[in-house]
């Protein structure tokens, strides 16, 4: 009887993968990007210019050309779906000619490439969620456990980053910024801020350093859930996502792991 059991599983297993394979994949591209209008509120802090002037201008316009050759029917970006209907609003006025001298990459890449595409109101989609990240808390903890050590990691690792972008950004097109923000090398080293540094803060009574990365994969997992509900509609074909870039490697890693998508890489778009 056992291997009976074992048997109808595998057979059943083999039928579920032939008919996956058999079915379209949808494509989706996750662009990660920098703040445009760097509204303070992540832990990092950098310094962003003015999107507004004549170069960026002309950069940014490049970068949605090579996007709207992608042809997304839907777009995803960083705002809570109890605003959708604020955003569609926002949209409506864009479309209209107005809010052209606001700054955010929602407002810049977003609406600029939804209204080029002519998508309509509706097909740019507020996907993020809200999640928990006391890091006062964890700063305490360390501090109280003597875990300074890790704290300095911390420190030097987001010191190196502001670093960093303050002195790419002002000798780089948007295009070539958000190509490097966009390579797997760039992602993982973020990514390793919450796994392998975060993490380590705390004791086994209050883990608060595993339980900001959890959060903070929790999040990620909830976005991925309001995006595979959008793509599930039957006109839904290809979706961009554009969120922060920090986002992006979790994100690729779920859709990776689903045969119902085909990740096209931002690296083959913007080039």
């Amino acid at each position: 009887m056992p291997f009976l059991r074992y048997f109808s599983f595998l057979c059943l297993t083999t039928l579920l993968t032939q008919w996956t394979m058999a079915q379209p994949k949808k494509q989706l591209v996750l662009l990660g990007t920098y703040h445009f209008a760097n509204p303070g509120l992540d832990i990092v802090k950098v310094t962003t210019d003015n999107v507004l002037s004549e170069r960026r201008q002309a950069e940014i316009k490049a970068v949605v050309e090579r996007l709207k050759a992608y042809q997304p029917d839907q777009l995803f970006i960083e705002y809570l779906p109890t605003e959708q209907a604020h955003i569609d609003s926002l949209y409506q006025q864009y479309r209209q000619g107005k809010l052209r001298n606001r700054t955010d990459e929602v407002i810049q890449l977003a609406f600029r490439l939804a209204d080029a595409l002519n998508l309509p109101p509706g097909q740019i989609h507020c996907v993020d969620s809200p999640g928990d990240f006391p890091y006062d808390s964890l700063v305490q903890v360390a501090q109280a456990t003597g875990q300074q050590a890790v704290l300095a990691q911390l420190q030097t690792q987001m010191e190196t980053f502001s670093r960093w972008f303050d002195g790419y950004l002002p000798t780089h097109t948007v295009s070539e910024i958000l190509n490097v923000m966009n390579t797997t090398q760039f992602q993982q080293v973020d990514l390793n801020t919450y796994s392998g540094v975060l993490n380590q803060i705390g004791t086994s009574e209050n883990a608060v350093g595993s339980y900001i990365t959890g959060e903070w994969w929790k999040r990620n997992l909830r976005i991925q859930s309001n995006i595979l509900r959008v793509m599930a509609g039957e006109k839904a074909r290809k979706g961009l996502v554009i969120f922060g870039a920090g986002h992006v490697w979790v994100l690729n890693q779920l859709f990776t792991l689903d045969p119902h998508y085909n990740l096209i890489p931002v690296a083959k778009i913007l080039h």
